[in-house]
């Protein structure tokens, strides 16, 4: 693997150039195919892998003028190099929409997380906030935080995300499995803005995808009805900041590791009887220690 993967700890960027031209591309920018299962990462925390067997490119991943991921203080993704994109969208093995059928994709272009411990995984990849995302834990949907950069002046048309962050977690069940009663998955600018399926798009930016992750436990993630154009991420024990970094070293938070601005997906419930949410979208019981998130409003109980 060497010249792939270059690791600071438990951050990796993936060389998606030298990945392909190992895998037998003459023009690791031209499609090429690739076998399923075939191994991008295989570290002390996780294995990394294609899902099933299709054609991957190298592609552009910076966007907005940022082209690294931070993690904590210093640790980056540098994703001012191409990223790694398959070519067909991800479907399930009998042509189910994921983010409609809450089915894992069994064809196309996805990702396959195998964890060897428990923590947290950070998924780096250039995002569209108007592709639905999905996350699933050995077959089930999971719930994730998303969190993106959008230019100010993306979409005159779309309501304005004045500091250039998207950030969401999907509602969980008592299991932290995405709690299907929400209906569909729907785009990123459509969730951050009240399960408003009519909000236009707001552009593209560098994201990460969030989700934790348990030892010896199968985790897929993928772009829906496009392909998730995939530069690297990070394992961690636990939470950590998350910024951006630009061109001229100015940085823009994207997440934070202890709380987080998190835009919950609402219903038409406001009462009493609402569920409520950890910051890592998973269901709790409402005097649980620490914030909670009831009705999209955060609660600190101590």
């Amino acid at each position: 693997m060497a010249g792939i993967c270059a690791s600071a700890q438990n951050v990796c960027t993936i060389d998606a150039k030298a990945w392909l031209t190992e895998k037998g591309a003459a023009d690791p920018t031209a499609l090429t195919a690739i076998d399923a299962n075939s191994v991008i990462v295989d570290n002390e925390d996780v294995t990394v892998s294609t899902g099933a067997a299709d054609q991957y490119k190298a592609v552009d991943i910076a966007f907005n003028g940022y082209n690294k991921v931070r993690f904590g203080a210093d640790k980056d993704v540098d994703c001012s190099d191409l990223g790694l994109q398959g070519n067909s969208n991800p479907k399930g093995a009998g042509g189910e929409d994921p983010a409609k059928n809450f089915v894992q994709p069994g064809t196309g272009a996805y990702y396959v997380v195998k964890a060897k411990k428990d923590g947290y995984f950070y998924a780096v990849l250039k995002a569209s906030s108007n592709k639905a995302y999905t996350v699933f834990e050995e077959g089930k949907c999971l719930s994730y935080t998303l969190a993106m950069n959008i230019a100010d002046d993306a979409d005159k048309n779309a309501d304005p995300i004045t500091n250039g962050v998207l950030t969401y977690t999907l509602p969980a069940d008592e299991e932290g499995f995405y709690d299907q009663s929400n209906g569909t998955i729907l785009w990123p600018i459509q969730i951050y803005h009240n399960n408003n399926a009519e909000a236009t798009s707001a552009g593209n930016g560098l994201g990460v995808i969030m989700f934790k992750v348990y030892a010896d436990c199968n985790y897929v993630f993928n772009a829906v009805g496009s392909k998730a154009s995939f530069k690297g991420f990070c394992y961690s024990e636990n939470p950590v900041d998350v910024s951006i970094v630009a061109e001229d070293g100015s940085t823009l938070k994207l997440l934070s590791g202890g709380s987080t601005d998190i835009t919950e997906i609402n219903t038409d419930k406001n009462d009493v009887d609402a569920p409520a949410y950890n910051i890592a979208g998973q269901r709790v019981n409402k005097n649980a220690k620490g914030i909670v998130i009831i009705n999209g409003k955060k609660y600190v109980n101590k």
